[in-house]
């Protein structure tokens, strides 16, 4: 079997100090492939995540979805280490970077931000990759009209990523944002409110440890897909695991 991997990292606030956990998440059965808690999100320890993935799990990854990472961290190590992986970029990211500081209220430019951002969302939620190259080339042909430095800088993102943010249209099964990822973040930060927050990085490893492998093991009652429903990521990934799987204490 081969891995399509949607991978995710998020900024975890420790006691004294602010760390970076990654997740890559099987697309097909939600399982969880690998975690880490890093230092920072960096290309440094990206590299680091995903030559785990490769050297030390042996995943055979047929495809990744992630955003760009912080300075466009993400895309070297991927290309370095898996390059005959396709890469899809998150274009829910991609509207999440550029789309609130576009305003269309009580703006100067509220004109120019809303006909970009139709152009924008056009290109990047097309039906296939012959409309969102059209819409794309439209773009450049009105490119001329949208002069601020917000306006510019999204316009140059989505032409110079372009075949990132399209790579779903190859693969049908192939996830076009890291929404699962960011669902099992949500889920983990409502953890560390509940927690009052992380302690020191050794309790706060072990603290994620357990909590992802509950994750790993608990039904997904709530799955809207009747092949995923009731039963866990694990499960859904070929490891049969009973309710009582918990060892017993004296």
């Amino acid at each position: 079997d081969v891995f399509e991997l949607v991978i995710d990292g998020k900024e975890l606030s420790l006691s004294g100090d602010s760390h970076c956990c990654y997740i890559a998440i099987d697309a097909i059965s939600t399982d969880l492939v690998h975690w880490a808690l890093e230092d920072g999100e960096n290309q440094q320890s990206f590299t680091f995540f995903l030559t785990v993935i490769r050297d030390h799990l042996h995943c055979p990854v047929w495809s990744i979805t992630s955003d760009l990472g912080r300075a466009r961290c993400f895309l070297s190590p991927v290309e370095t280490l898996f390059p005959d992986a396709r890469h899809q970029a998150c274009i829910v990211h991609f509207f999440g970077r550029f789309f609130p500081r576009m305003g269309i209220v009580s703006h100067t430019h509220r004109d120019q931000h809303r006909v970009l951002r139709q152009l924008l969302s056009a290109t990047l939620m097309a039906s296939s990759l012959l409309d969102a190259t059209q819409q794309r080339d439209y773009l450049i042909s009105q490119r001329h009209r949208f002069t601020t430095p917000i306006q510019r800088a999204a316009i140059a993102s989505l032409l110079r990523n372009f075949s990132r943010y399209t790579q779903h249209f190859n693969e049908p099964n192939l996830p076009r944002d890291t929404n699962l990822a960011e669902n099992i973040f949500g889920r983990l930060q409502q953890s560390i409110a509940a927690f009052r927050g992380l302690p020191h990085r050794v309790a706060a490893y072990n603290i994620l440890k357990i909590w992802f492998w509950f994750y790993r093991t608990s039904p997904l009652v709530n799955s809207t897909l009747e092949t995923r429903k009731n039963r866990s990521p694990l499960q859904l990934n070929g490891f049969h695991h009973g309710p009582h799987w918990l060892p017993k204490t004296q």
